[in-house]
């Protein structure tokens, strides 16, 4: 293969299928028209938004650190004699070039609209340190930069959605600070920045005009045209081709965390920083060329290699981005045009890694050919995002970028290094980001800090290379016996597997049951292993075997995990767990949140398929001990449950009891449970007509969002077809009818009529209190 055949092959399917549009272009010897027609430039107001603005507006929406979450700050550290006036006059004319960069958004109408704001008065904010001292300017420097990076932007009236600081830390030394809301640019889009701004920067500072061509369109342009464009029959091919694809895809990735999953994602995150060496990358790139696939699809494969061994689940699914320019007048324009493929894998049957590469490939050359349909219409079409508490979809992404390379950041007679600033939030449970250096893949892990301890995503990390140089060294191995544990991470196994006897009483204890190996106990070992008797990483659950390096391991049937610290943590039967729709679940978990409800005392959970008409079908079966006094519906207890955990953790059937059956031990007698005298739940009835003002007008708006004839207070709106975006248009009417500020959370946490009418009842009388106050302050 010769070099340019090699540098073709290193592009990402995007940049090859541009390559190739390009070479026919030139071929042809005449211009191509325009396929995204430019609107009146004379209409500036209630534009229509794209499908990925109406994404990015729905988080923004969830709170202050989903809004900051969707800030990309980064630095540029300047050396050199800069022209202030010059940088100035660069930055302005790009923002003055880019009406996205001044765009706001009204929700007035009832529907997301988008606003161009015409530029005035712009100057660059400069903040001089040059009398700090040297350790004092790096503190002072640092502090302007996070708190810039953390300040969200107010999509609704800020007149720009890009902030820009120049600090002059020397005579020769600057520091450029850029926040821009992902709403207007994404990874794309800041190669376009970057190289616009070294364009207008050499011409201004030597006193000539700007070298760019008008723009063709502009990014409302294309919104206009999207929502055109992208309906009916020019989506079918690809809407079928999605539902073919994530016809019972899990909602949910059990990846083992340090704590409970919050009710409403924070968005509060970390990033950790790491490495793949670059004879490793170079192996794991000949490695993708002898196998016909792309260094994305092997890492797409090493990554869901690892979730798999993680979760135990075997229908892995994970998100990335694609830059989405397909039309030659969007190449060089500033905007928010990411999509986002959804890459679900097949890993049943313990295949080969070699096989499994060959399963990723297909899925990720049938997701490129299916890649018009936005993640935005996806998620409306499937009716997912009904949960705050977990993205829909996918909780895990992947990024390999070649969008963008620091590389080409360049200013005339300029020394520039630049530097992404961390916001400390997350927008998944985990991304993993890589970019290709001269050191080889330089990585970014992102993660929930409400999930993870930083400690767990360092031996992540550290599994995932293991895990790399095995496939490397034999891509034949089956996925489930190709090694994680680093070499540290197994040495100090093997000292934590030597246990004491006093360690194996507790264990003995724990466990509920007598060892029949003797009295030997002086000289047991402890082990958690996986299906495959491989050893589980530290903080990944397994069950526990004991035993001596003489005689046979005990297999106890307890599920179990090593924590940081040696200790083990139980984590219940391996009988009580059960596999139901592809995942592995305890049942204990779910009588844990169970537990949570106000008006229930004790509660058991089954699984169920020894009935005649469920004989071809698992299903989950609650027992409930109401506390004295209460009644409670299956309606109730199901949403309840909606909010807290996934689809597939969901009983079918509550049933309640006077009491729990308890055997001679002391302990529920689950055998007996169909026995025990049952009470009957509440029935909610069909229809229940609103009863006040309130829910009369909430009632009247459910109708008229949904375009439905009839509601009961206790409909969900989600249950009736509701979704993100029209959720954002019922929040918006109910501001405009109750003149309250109620959110998008408040929806989804309060999703009925009659929770709705108490919430805003809430939000009306802690207005009153507030308005109370300030009269007496006066």
């Amino acid at each position: 293969m010769n070099d340019l055949s090699k540098r073709i092959a290193a592009l990402s399917p995007e940049q090859q299928a541009l390559l190739k549009r390009r070479i026919s272009q030139k071929q042809v010897q005449q211009p191509q028209p325009w396929t995204i027609p430019k609107r009146d430039s004379s209409k500036q107001n209630n534009l229509v938004v794209s499908f990925e603005q109406q994404g990015m507006w729905f988080q923004h929406q969830l709170g202050t650190t989903s809004a900051v979450s969707n800030n990309v700050s980064i630095s540029l550290k300047i050396t050199g004699k800069l022209d202030v006036d010059a940088l100035e006059q660069s930055i302005r004319e790009i923002i003055q070039r880019h009406e996205i960069l001044r765009t706001n958004y009204q929700t007035t109408t009832g529907e997301l609209t988008q606003i161009i704001i015409p530029l005035r008065n712009w100057t660059l904010r400069m903040i001089d340190l040059q009398t700090y001292q040297i350790p004092e300017r790096e503190r002072e420097l640092n502090r302007i930069a996070s708190v810039q990076a953390c300040q969200p932007f107010d999509l609704e009236t800020d007149l720009l959605l890009l902030r820009t600081t120049l600090v002059q830390c020397d005579a020769c030394e600057f520091v450029l600070i850029l926040t821009i809301h992902h709403i207007a640019m994404d990874a794309w889009s800041l190669g376009i920045f970057f190289r616009e701004l070294n364009v207008l920067y050499a011409a201004f500072s030597t006193g000539k005009p700007s070298p760019l061509e008008p723009l063709p369109i502009q990014y409302a342009d294309f919104a206009v045209w999207q929502q055109q464009h992208l309906q009916g029959k020019a989506l079918e091919n690809d809407l079928n081709y999605w539902k073919r694809q994530l016809t019972n895809s899990p909602d949910l990735l059990s990846l083992t965390s340090d704590r409970p999953r919050p009710s409403v994602q924070s968005f509060k995150g970390k990033t950790l920083s790491f490495l793949i060496p670059k004879t490793l990358t170079a192996s794991l790139k000949s490695l993708s060329e002898q196998n016909e696939a792309t260094l994305f699809m092997m890492l797409l494969a090493a990554l869901q290699t690892l979730l798999f061994r993680y979760t135990g689940q075997n229908d892995i699914v994970v998100g990335s981005p694609i830059a989405n320019r397909h039309q030659p007048e969007i190449e060089n324009l500033i905007g928010c045009f990411i999509n986002t493929l959804v890459l679900r894998t097949d890993l049943s049957g313990n295949p080969s890694f070699r096989n499994l590469l060959k399963r990723v490939r297909e899925t990720v050359l049938g997701a490129l050919a299916h890649q018009r349909l936005p993640f935005e219409k996806l998620i409306v079409e499937f009716e997912l995002g009904q949960s705050l508490t977990y993205a829909p979809l996918f909780q895990v992404m992947l990024i390999l970028q070649n969008a963008f390379s620091t590389k080409s950041i360049e200013l005339s007679g300029l020394k520039v290094a630049y530097e992404r600033i961390d916001n400390q939030t997350s927008d998944l449970d985990l991304t993993i980001h890589l970019v290709e250096g001269d050191m080889g893949l330089i990585g970014k892990l992102e993660y929930n800090t409400d999930l993870f301890d930083e400690s767990r995503m360092n031996r992540m990390l550290g599994h995932f290379q293991t895990l790399l140089a095995a496939i490397v060294e034999n891509p034949d191995c089956t996925i489930a016996a190709l090694p994680l544990l680093t070499l540290t991470e197994q040495e100090q196994l093997a000292t934590w597997n030597q246990t004491s006897s006093i360690d194996l009483a507790k264990i003995l204890e724990l466990a509920g049951r007598e060892l029949p190996i003797g009295n030997s106990i002086r000289k047991l070992n402890t082990y958690i292993l996986d299906p495959c008797l491989q050893p589980t990483p530290i903080g990944i659950a397994g069950e526990l075997y004991i035993g001596d390096r003489d005689t046979a391991i005990y297999k106890t049937g307890d599920r179990a995990l090593y924590s940081s610290d040696g200790t083990i943590q139980f984590l219940g039967r391996i009988e009580h767990q059960i596999k139901i729709h592809g995942f592995y679940i305890q049942l204990e978990d779910i009588e844990a949140i169970l537990m949570q409800h106000p008006q229930i005392q004790e509660t058991v959970v089954i699984e169920q398929i020894d009935r005649a008409e469920l004989a071809d079908d698992q299903q989950l079966i609650a027992y409930i001990v109401p506390i004295l006094g209460y009644t409670l519906n299956s309606r109730n207890l199901r949403r309840f449950l909606e909010k807290r955990l996934p689809k597939y953790m969901i009983p079918s059937e509550f049933i309640l009891l006077k009491s729990l059956p308890i055997d001679a031990d002391g302990k529920v007698n689950r055998h007996s449970l169909s026995l025990a005298e049952s009470i009957s739940l509440d029935s909610a009835a069909d229809f229940i007509a609103p009863r006040t003002t309130s829910e009369r007008k909430i009632a009247q708006i459910f109708m008229e969002v949904l375009e439905i004839n009839q509601v009961s207070v206790d409909d969900d709106f989600f249950e009736l077809g509701g979704h993100f975006l029209l959720g954002n248009k019922l929040v918006t009417r109910l501001l405009i009818v109750f003149q309250v500020k109620i959110t998008i959370v408040d929806l989804f946490q309060s999703p009925t009529v009659a929770e709705l009418a108490e919430r805003i009842e809430q939000l009306q009388n802690l207005t009153a209190t507030s308005l109370n106050l300030e009269l007496l302050q006066i």
